[in-house]
């Protein structure tokens, strides 16, 4: 029920009129992350926890701090269900991904998680394992339709940098099509 009352006032773009305690909401939305959620919905559950996270953050009064591994990760499951249903949408649409300030807070937030992912208890893992295997598959799929070359050298960093590590974490095999994107940088 919260949910869907989060969800009608980020469409009424009334979400950060009100007053929200950010701690409280993060504990209730990591309780029903982890014990409600239906497995057969758990995508659209995750996009729109996304939706409402993202709505929060993007309202300047609103600041993300991160002190434990568990918040770490449920932020970078939150942010890479965002990135790559944004991914998805832009393969087929023809749009070219802008590399702005939030979207390099919340690769970074990606990166130290899977920095972290090692050291995660491993129930937290098999909740953000498939999140993130989808991501880097969204992102090289963009990355196969769409060069990176026009973008900074900056940009393009933080882009591979984050992909390389996704390759190394999950233990996803490199393939040719890879090699020759980290040999053009």
């Amino acid at each position: 029920m919260l949910i869907i009352v989060l969800l009608m006032l980020c469409r009424l773009k009334l979400l950060n009129e009100i007053e929200l305690n950010l701690t409280d909401l993060y504990f209730i939305t990591v309780w029903i992350y982890k014990h409600e959620v239906d497995k057969s919905n758990y995508h659209k559950f995750l996009n729109d926890l996304s939706t409402i996270w993202i709505t929060i953050l993007k309202g300047s009064k609103y600041k993300l701090l991160i002190y434990t591994d568990d918040q770490l990760m449920f932020f970078a499951v939150i942010f890479a269900t965002y990135l790559s249903t944004k991914l998805n949408y832009y393969i087929p649409s023809g749009r070219k991904i802008e590399v702005t300030t939030k979207l390099k807070q919340k690769l970074y937030i990606i990166y130290f998680a899977l920095i972290a992912y090692p050291t995660i208890d491993v129930k937290e893992k098999l909740y953000a394992r498939a999140v993130l295997k989808r991501l880097h598959f969204s992102f090289r799929n963009y990355i196969r339709k769409y060069t990176i070359e026009d973008l900074t050298m900056e940009d393009q960093f933080i882009l591979l940098q984050y992909y390389i590590k996704s390759h190394e974490t999950l233990a996803i095999p490199i393939s040719p099509s890879d090699e020759k994107i980290f040999n053009a940088f």
